[in-house]
């Protein structure tokens, strides 16, 4: 029965949320990637596609380059690397944002506005059943002894 008293004290101590918030926080280098990865198929946070288009100029200068540089038929705001390579990942409890120190990030919401920062539905789905809900479960295991 102390056993059972004991197991039951723990998962009463146990905060989904805090450990929630730990997994994200020492995950959250996953996040601009993801963001990238959103941004390389011209997606915004709620899943509609990033408008405006590129003009005629951006079009013609892109037809000149390679990769991801060259992509011309959806917006990527991607030129040499650097604007994805400076994103980063700011949680605030149950909150996250996506930042860059580069003024081609505030160009970008400038341009095609706020809804291009964030993940989408999807990959929000992605992040919690690869990432969130497997590291919780770790914590809740190591925290109860409770295997699941």
């Amino acid at each position: 029965m102390d056993d059972l008293k004991t197991v039951i004290n723990k998962l009463k101590a146990f905060s989904f949320k805090d450990e929630m918030i730990a997994v994200i926080t020492q995950n959250k280098d996953t996040i601009p990637d993801m963001q990238a990865e959103q941004l390389a198929i011209g997606l915004k946070s709620d899943g509609n596609k990033i408008l405006p288009e590129y003009a005629p100029f951006t079009i013609q200068e892109k037809m000149r380059k390679t990769g991801l540089s060259g992509v011309y038929n959806h917006v990527t705001f991607y030129d040499t690397g650097e604007l994805y390579s400076s994103l980063t990942a700011e949680i605030t409890g149950e909150n996250y944002d996506v930042k860059s120190p580069s003024f081609k990030w505030a160009k970008a919401i400038k341009r095609s506005g706020k809804r291009i920062v964030g993940l989408t539905e999807a990959n929000r789905s992605e992040f919690a059943k690869t990432i969130t809900l497997p590291g919780v479960k770790k914590a809740l295991e190591a925290k109860t002894g409770l295997v699941f």
